[in-house]
């Protein structure tokens, strides 16, 4: 017995394999006893659902003609028999020979029967009959999963009608909710950056000490940041300058799809060079000196590191990033400012409630459709979030809304966190996973959009280009996370844990080990640093691996340069970063060790 979402109870009886089902062994898949409660009119009456025979029953050339005519014989003597069951006047008067029910035509008199509507001739495809239901009743009640549900002569009643579209607004809602997690992601940075910190179309902030970056998704805790967030349709085509020099970054529309690397893998190759970024409706042009890329969105993001190692000339390095229009390219008037955070406490991560879908809504409005998501706007129009419209929800879709916003971060945290996508772990048997998981970093796979991949990856962080998918030997970036120690538990911030670095860990720049709130998915807030990296002054074993600790105090006798403190009663989890992963990560060599419990 269990309860919907809007309250209902259900009853689902399981019973014993039937031997028919025995004999089959693989052939037979799941062969269940569900009862299904049906009460047409005031008769309640009790139909169990056929038995369900696996398709590898038909392919499956050696199973032999008798033995498959001997199963539907005795799944008929088994509808014979069930049949027997049904009493009283109802609309659902008996079973056929193939377990489909069939009504009375009412009001001729005759007594005739007629197949439910949609029920395909039984001659003609016998096949269908298989994995077929109980229907749905011309008059009566049926439970559901979402309650029970009234029809009257075929249409449902007005009460469950509304039932109805209220399930499918929450269901369009929490998939709605996955599917926006990259957009509404920038679009409440861009909010922050302006109601927050000051910042105009063409500004950046700089987010440069550790402090200054507690707010960012999954950021690392070692390299600064700087963030723009400007939006053509006000500013016109825009040129980005990236200065010469040791940074990484890139240019995405705000459905974080890269238009271009900047930077070390960028065209420009470290040495500088000028962006051209055009709007979607913005005329074609290719102006010798510049690099040229068009936005999908008219809100884009310039992200940008620096990988300087000296604090000083990271923070300049990042302060001679600046956009103009290109309007004014032979002599800029407007010009980016630099911003800081300047002690200010703030959160990046995507809101909950209906501040998510306010984001939403905004974003819906500025930005043009892409034709891949039509459809999915289409759904969100009965929830007050459609283009050219204030959003404004009223009580019922403000109910909706909320509670979407809630299951949806259910299902991203279980995406995210519990992936079950081919090839997600690292290692065979390994607790590390990779933490992007995209084949493409325009999301895309060669038949579809890949929306899990997508909703995981950007449910935990921000941005991904082609330096981030870890492809490329000796330059770019590989992000490996874990949530689970060892024994399969999930780290817990109450335990102490502790992980081994094998020696000579495979990069050519360095490799960062970083622990985060799984809640906030930013960095864990404990006054302390929460990520160690290669280039710290770290405890190293003699032959040069590295033990670190984890844990809400540091252990007895262990090198306390090499502890991240974790909170109790909090959940965390962990990045391993490399920066230019070498051959020894790419043919398997060298792996790192799950973290394990620690005493």
């Amino acid at each position: 017995m269990g309860k919907t979402r809007t309250g209902f109870e259900v009853e689902r009886n399981r019973g014993a394999r039937p031997r028919a089902a025995q004999l089959e062994g693989e052939a037979v898949e799941s062969l269940r006893d569900r009862e299904v409660r049906v009460r047409p009119k005031e008769t309640s009456l009790s139909i169990r659902s056929r038995w369900r025979l696996s398709g590898n029953l038909w392919d499956a050339p050696r199973r032999s003609a008798a033995r498959r005519v001997g199963i539907i014989m005795a799944e008929e003597r088994l509808l014979r028999s069930l049949s027997a069951d049904l009493k009283g006047e109802s609309s659902v008067d008996r079973l056929d020979g193939y377990g489909h029910s069939c009504q009375r035509q009412r009001g001729n008199g005759e007594g005739r029967y007629r197949p439910p509507l949609g029920t395909k001739d039984r001659e003609s495809d016998v096949s269908s009959s298989v994995n077929s239901t109980t229907p749905i009743p011309t008059t009566g009640t049926i439970d559901t999963r979402i309650g029970r549900i009234e029809v009257r002569h075929g249409y449902p009643t007005d009460a469950a009608a509304a039932k109805l579209f209220d399930e499918m607004d929450f269901q369009r809602g929490v998939q709605a909710y996955l599917w926006a997690l990259p957009y509404v992601s920038l679009g409440q940075l861009q909010r922050v950056q302006r109601d927050k910190f000051g910042a105009r179309e063409l500004d950046y902030v700089d987010y440069i000490s550790l402090e200054d970056r507690l707010g960012i998704l999954t950021a690392n805790a070692t390299t600064p940041y700087s963030f723009a967030f400007p939006n053509l349709a006000k500013t016109g085509p825009l040129v980005i300058e990236i200065p010469p020099g040791p940074t990484a970054g890139g240019v995405a529309d705000f459905w974080q799809r890269p238009l271009t690397d900047t930077g070390a893998l960028g065209p420009e190759k470290a040495q500088g060079g000028k962006f051209l970024i055009l709007g979607p409706d913005d005329p074609d042009m290719r102006p010798d000196g510049y690099f040229v890329f068009r936005s999908a969105t008219n809100n884009f993001w310039s992200g940008n590191r620096s990988l300087d190692p000296d604090p000083v000339k990271s923070k300049a390095l990042l302060g001679k990033v600046r956009i103009y229009p290109y309007g004014q390219r032979d002599n800029p008037k407007d010009v980016s400012r630099h911003l800081g955070v300047e002690g200010r406490k703030w959160a990046g991560q995507q809101p909950s409630g209906l501040a998510y879908w306010a984001v939403l809504s905004r974003l819906v409005n500025e930005d043009p459709a892409i034709e891949r998501d039509r459809i999915t706007l289409a759904t969100l129009a009965p929830l007050g979030v459609e283009k050219g419209k204030t959003f404004a929800p009223d009580e019922r879709q403000r109910k909706i809304l909320e509670e979407a916003s809630i299951v949806g971060e259910l299902m991203a945290r279980a995406n995210s966190y519990s992936k079950r996508f081919d090839g997600a772990v690292v290692w065979p048997g390994s607790r590390w996973e990779f933490a992007l998981h995209l084949k493409n970093v325009n999301q895309e796979a060669p038949n579809a959009t890949q929306l899990d991949e997508r909703a995981s990856w950007f449910y935990e962080a921000i941005g991904v280009v082609e330096a981030m998918m870890g492809r490329t030997v000796g330059a770019g970036q590989l992000y490996l996370a874990a949530s689970k120690g060892a024994n399969g538990e999930r780290l817990d911030g109450g335990k102490s844990y502790a992980l081994h670095v094998p020696k000579d860990a495979p990069v050519a720049q360095f490799w960062a080990l970083t622990v985060y709130d799984n809640e906030t998915r930013c960095l864990i807030d404990t006054g302390t640093a929460p990520e160690r990296t290669s280039r710290d002054a770290i405890a190293k074993n003699p032959d040069g691996s590295v033990d670190f600790f984890f844990g809400p105090a540091a252990p007895a006798g262990k090198p306390r340069e090499n502890w991240i403190k974790t909170l109790p009663n909090a959940g965390w989890f962990a990045y391993f970063r490399l920066y230019g992963p070498t051959e020894t990560y790419f043919d398997g060599t060298w792996r790192l060790p799950d973290i394990v419990p620690s005493t």
